[in-house]
């Protein structure tokens, strides 16, 4: 419970501070949006993909990690293809996740031994 709670913290300073540097490169009011709507969609895949990595356990972590990395890509995929549109969010929405998706997963595995 420890380590799924400073994840949380850590991907929301993470994803706060990625929005913050990205915003100032594409600081249109459509990408603002896509910017927020990205950041959590992010925070809300990489709780679940880092809880599941936790309750995988240390015989299973490998598989746990793939697992996530699927949910993660299809997440992208679906994101992509399918909400950007609906939603009608910026062309650049899907970039905006990837970059948060990437660095939150920077962090995972300094969070699983807490």
């Amino acid at each position: 419970m420890r380590a799924t709670a400073a994840f949380a913290a850590a991907a929301a300073v993470l994803i706060g501070l990625a929005g913050l540097v990205l915003a100032r490169f594409y600081p249109a009011p459509d990408d603002v949006r896509a910017l927020w709507v990205s950041g959590v969609v992010a925070f809300g895949v990489q709780l679940l993909a880092f809880a599941m990595l936790k309750l995988a356990g240390p015989k299973n972590v490998i598989a746990a990690w793939g697992i996530g990395v699927i949910v993660r890509f299809v997440t992208l995929l679906v994101y992509m293809l399918v909400i950007v549109s609906a939603v009608g969010l910026s062309a650049n929405a899907p970039l905006f996740l990837a970059v948060f998706l990437f660095v939150t997963m920077v962090v995972e595995p300094l969070l699983l031994s807490l």
